[in-house]
């Protein structure tokens, strides 16, 4: 799951903001899947140091969520609408075609979280968990 903050104004951002732009609020933290589609695209072969070009970068929007500005290592796969999977290491995003494994593996990550979650809100509630 990607970390961020939601707002009562229904504006969601990521990385985690304290207060939101639209309406000045306090934000909640919020959880966002890992997956969503290309909104646009770019190839820049002239980039700052420190990196090697080609160096592409897609506009993600999260499902239900913000958007993400990702670096994409392989950018043949490029294209607007396409379903993605964004993942977070060292503090910046990657994104990266979203393929059948890719939703499967999604799927029972998010399914695992669900259940945890779950559990620990049995177990404050009534002192158990599901299993027990």
């Amino acid at each position: 799951m990607i970390t961020g903050s939601s707002c009562f104004c229904g504006w969601s951002t990521v990385p985690p903001r304290d207060l939101c732009i639209k309406c000045k609020r306090k934000m909640e933290p919020a959880e966002f899947a890992e997956v969503g589609e290309v909104l646009t695209y770019t190839t820049e072969n002239v980039v700052p140091e420190g990196f090697k070009p080609p160096l592409n970068l897609a506009m993600i929007r999260l499902v239900g969520a913000p958007k993400i500005l990702c670096m994409v290592e392989n950018g043949k796969w490029l294209q607007i609408g396409k379903p993605a999977e964004v993942e977070q290491r060292g503090g910046l995003f990657y994104a990266r075609p979203l393929t059948f494994i890719g939703k499967v593996a999604g799927f029972v990550k998010r399914s695992i979280e669900i259940l945890k979650r779950r559990n620990k809100d049995e177990k404050s509630t009534t002192g158990k968990g599901i299993t027990g």
